[in-house]
């Protein structure tokens, strides 16, 4: 038996509908700001995924939760355009020139365009497809360690990084699945989503 402590009326309770979860907000524009972020390595050893979550600002839904996962490092070139073109659209809308850190981009407000995905498997889900400043934002003073660097790599230095990839084991070379976390954290400063 589980005592309470006290006496619990229902009817005491003021209730409008929103017990939290329910699934995706409706799809809309939203005052947002990024609240957590984190890198983590992808399945299989191909890159790394910068997982963020967003919270709603104003409206009906404030309070609410918006998740976005965007793979920024991704051996294949291909598969990583598209996420670095929705990261650098994200780092506008906060009004930040040079990001080596995702940290720099918590809780600054932006307006984000939200949609829903249908997702038979874990049900509905809400996923950010643009972004937008919120009144005139404006960027922070670069800072020190980062530098400017190219957003692609040539086709060449593609299949050099790839060739070294795949002959890492079997050169006694340590391939990226063997790296220690300071060496992994260490090797973020050269990843794409870095570049300019």
């Amino acid at each position: 038996m589980a005592k309470l402590g006290q006496t619990f009326i229902p009817s005491e309770i003021e209730d409008d509908g929103y017990v939290g979860g329910g699934g995706p907000v409706p799809a809309g524009k939203y005052l947002m700001q990024m609240v957590k972020n984190e890198m983590i390595p992808i399945k299989g050893d191909k890159g790394d995924r910068l997982n963020m979550d967003f919270q709603i600002l104003e409206g009906p839904y404030e309070g609410r939760h918006v998740f976005q996962s965007l793979n920024i490092e991704h051996i294949d070139f291909d598969a990583r355009q598209i996420p670095l073109k929705q990261f650098k659209r994200l780092c506008e809308a906060c009004g930040q020139e040079l990001v080596d850190d995702g940290d720099q981009l918590l809780h600054i407000p932006f307006y984000g365009a939200v949609i829903v995905r249908k997702n038979t498997q874990y049900g509905d889900q809400n996923d950010l497809t643009n972004y937008a400043p919120y009144g005139k934002q404006k960027a922070p003073a670069p800072r020190q360690e980062a530098q400017k660097r190219p957003l692609e790599r040539s086709q060449a230095s593609q299949s050099e990084a790839q060739a070294s990839r795949s002959q890492g084991g079997a050169s006694g070379g340590a391939t990226r699945g063997d790296r220690s976390t300071s060496q992994r954290a260490s090797s973020h400063s050269d990843a794409p989503w870095h570049r300019q």
